[in-house]
């Protein structure tokens, strides 16, 4: 057993500020779960709380220099979490009301050109969704996809197993088509593509 463990959070925040990463683990399975909790109040989703379990501590990472060892961490992780948890909640209602302009559009379109553009328009929204992928997610599944390499092809490239490769580009698919499928007006215009997309 670490040494660390026993260590209180004041303890762990100060080795983490100094880049240990035995201190960054511990406090990850000390408090990941109460992080997923709260976001699982609000979307109700496994795969979307366990989204924001991982932004959050990416942040803890990404900001430990700055943090204060004196203050309470679960206090700074309830902040960094609501403020995760809001901003997607506000990136869910932009977008949603944005498929629903689209869906009015294809609606009402008898033009080619129109169609042209909404198919477009479609077609980059599919984009920005895969691009919001965590990091690791989205650059096996774009090998996988773009670059048409197989999966023991991006496992051997990576130096990750093919079972991890295979997980993360079908954690990368159910969350494609479950966003567009909870917040999309248009799903069964939009599914087919980014199904086409993705095959």
């Amino acid at each position: 057993m670490s040494i660390f463990e026993n260590y209180d959070d004041e303890a762990l925040i100060l080795s983490l500020k100094a880049g240990n990463q035995q201190a960054f683990s511990i406090l990850y399975r000390r408090y990941a779960h109460e992080v997923g909790k709260i976001a699982m109040k609000y979307f109700k989703s496994k795969d979307l709380s366990e989204e924001i379990v991982q932004e959050v501590f990416t942040r803890v990472w990404e900001n430990r220099a700055g943090l204060d060892a004196h203050a309470s961490f679960s206090n700074y992780l309830y902040t960094v979490t609501k403020n995760l948890v809001l901003n997607k909640i506000r990136k869910f209602f932009n977008e949603k009301k944005y498929l629903s302009y689209l869906s009015r559009q294809i609606c009402f379109s008898h033009n080619k050109t129109e169609d042209v553009v909404i198919f477009s328009d479609l077609e980059r929204f599919s984009t920005e969704l895969i691009e919001s992928l965590p990091p690791q997610r989205r650059r096996i599944f774009k090998m996988s996809r773009e670059e048409k390499m197989s999966n023991q092809e991006i496992a051997n490239s990576l130096g990750l197993s093919k079972r991890t490769v295979e997980n993360q580009i079908t954690r990368a698919m159910k969350y494609l088509k479950g966003y567009l499928k909870a917040y999309a007006e248009i799903s069964s215009v939009v599914v087919p593509l980014i199904t086409g997309f993705v095959r």
